[in-house]
């Protein structure tokens, strides 16, 4: 079977910025627009979370956290069903990571660490 990859980062996000605020700011600096949302959907039991409301080349994309001093953790998640159909149990990841962060650094109000990028 050919190598099959997936995009994907674990950037942590420092911000005086809502969840909300941040999910616009990524949506328009790095994902051309795909808005976050679902909140309402309470994905993450312990902390507040959005998602990308469209996956981008099979991925969505979360953000998730208090903002608090742990800041916001934005990563990725391949639905069950597209790793049935690729025949994968678990998915590798091309890390944007440093490009994402490098983007995201730009916007005076966030500051970025990437992190490393497990198999999901």
């Amino acid at each position: 079977m050919s190598e099959l990859k997936w995009i994907g980062c674990r950037v942590r996000l420092r911000t005086a910025l809502g969840i909300e605020e941040l999910g616009a700011l990524i949506s328009a600096r790095v994902f051309g627009g795909v808005p976050f949302g679902g909140r309402e959907d309470f994905i993450r039991d312990e902390v507040p979370a959005i998602y990308t409301s469209e996956p981008i080349l099979g991925v969505r994309f979360i953000l998730s956290g208090e903002g608090d001093s742990e800041g916001y953790l934005l990563e990725p998640h391949v639905e069950g069903d597209l790793l049935i159909q690729a025949g994968r149990e678990a998915v590798e990841f091309v890390d944007l990571g440093p490009v994402i962060a490098l983007t995201l650094q730009e916007a005076a109000e966030v500051t970025c660490e990437t992190l490393p990028l497990h198999p999901q």
